[in-house]
């Protein structure tokens, strides 16, 4: 009785909170979502501990450094919550907020009619900056992985996602091929963030100095399909914090560094470019991500 009373409560001021967001100038809705990650940084004191310490190991700074670092990092991640509970209000100003660098690479690529595959990271944000590309008329499908649905937050995600932002989603527990080669062979980006720990499903890899668990998925449909692979960065101002740029990288190609033909290999040339993009933009990437957890738990409990 108390936790249907306490949990009717929360949604509430959930909802309360939610509707001042977005009643909100913009400008300072995103200032509010700073404030949000700085007491939620302020609160998780063990989780930034850990993310500190991963920090000093993976960057090779010190601990004032990576406290700096993760501080941001949290500010960063408040401002990219509230901007996802504002995407459906922000679609028409989006041309002012969004920036891109190197479209004729994507453009290039797609020519080719396999579909692209889309290497993210989790930096910046990466839901703006994809809702942008749908609205440039460009066709999205995007792997994820539902969330728990406590007080409806996974079916308000999802309608966001598929509604505001225009994604085609796939869902990662119930990975179903066809849907993936069904997408790239309509000539969509597909968008897959490799920077997530695979745990049990992954391969052994060296992430930062650090040993982690990688999907290799990427590999697999490349190896498939032959559809190019665009590391993808998406990145926030540093001096002006609600706009936001897309930078498409060069395609990994095949006849240079042989890549798909070792699976470790190839996913080594994927990780090095997403740590490259966290050693340039730090504060930029979600530290809080346990890139490493499951890897450093098999370590702790063999000691």
């Amino acid at each position: 009785m108390l936790k249907n009373i306490l949990n009717c409560a929360a949604k509430f001021l959930l909802g309360l909170l939610i509707k001042l967001i977005r009643i909100l100038p913009h400008k300072l809705a995103v200032k509010f979502g700073g404030l949000i990650g700085r007491l939620i940084w302020l609160v998780s004191w063990k989780k930034v501990d850990t993310c500190e310490s991963r920090c000093v190991k993976a960057l090779g700074v010190g601990v004032t450094i990576a406290r700096e670092i993760i501080l941001k990092s949290f500010i960063n991640l408040g401002r990219s919550i509230i901007e996802f509970l504002r995407l459906d209000l922000i679609k028409n100003n989006l041309n002012n907020l969004v920036e891109i660098e190197n479209l004729e690479i994507l453009d290039e690529a797609l020519a080719r009619n396999k579909g692209v595959i889309i290497m993210l990271a989790h930096m910046g944000n990466w839901e703006l900056c994809g809702e942008f590309m749908t609205l440039k008329g460009y066709k999205l499908a995007a792997i994820y992985k539902p969330q728990n649905n406590n007080l409806g937050a996974e079916d308000f995600i999802k309608s966001q996602r598929e509604n505001s932002a225009g994604l085609d989603l796939i869902e990662a527990h119930s990975l179903n091929l066809r849907e993936i080669f069904r997408a790239l062979n309509q000539n969509k980006m597909l968008c897959v963030l490799q920077d997530l720990d695979a745990r049990k499903r992954g391969v052994d890899v060296n992430f930062m100095g650090m040993p982690a668990s990688c999907y290799d998925g990427i590999i697999r449909i490349y190896n498939k399909l032959g559809s190019p692979i665009l590391p993808t960065l998406c990145i926030r101002d540093e001096k002006n914090f609600i706009k936001h740029k897309i930078i498409f990288e060069d395609e990994i190609i095949s006849d240079k560094n042989n890549f798909g033909q070792d699976i470790n290999n190839s996913l080594d040339l994927c990780n090095n470019i997403i740590a490259e993009w966290i050693r340039k933009y730090p504060e930029q990437w979600m530290w809080n991500l346990d890139r490493w957890e499951s890897k450093l738990r098999v370590k702790n409990s063999k000691k």
